[in-house]
């Protein structure tokens, strides 16, 4: 480091994080995945719930069943939960 510059090598070898910042609850991790899907493009339910940085596929089928939607070996009928 030079006069407090770093090199841009130098930065992507190291991932700086201030202690300040506080990680995503699941809630926001979410948020996070869906306002990621580019402009025009469709993700399903499940595509953003098993997104790298989301939520596990247990947290998942629990979330579902409270709410009342049958979970039957990893799959969720359409015809009777979808829109």
């Amino acid at each position: 480091m030079k006069d407090g510059v770093i090199k841009a090598s130098a930065m992507k070898s190291k991932a700086i994080k201030p202690d300040c910042v506080a990680e995503p609850n699941k809630d926001q991790k979410i948020w996070l995945v869906v306002l990621a899907i580019p402009s025009g493009k469709v993700a399903s339910y499940g595509q953003v719930a098993f997104a790298p940085g989301s939520e596990t596929y247990q947290e998942q089928v629990s979330r579902l069943r409270e709410e009342g939607v049958d979970v039957v070996n990893g799959w969720v009928s359409m015809s009777q939960f979808g829109w």
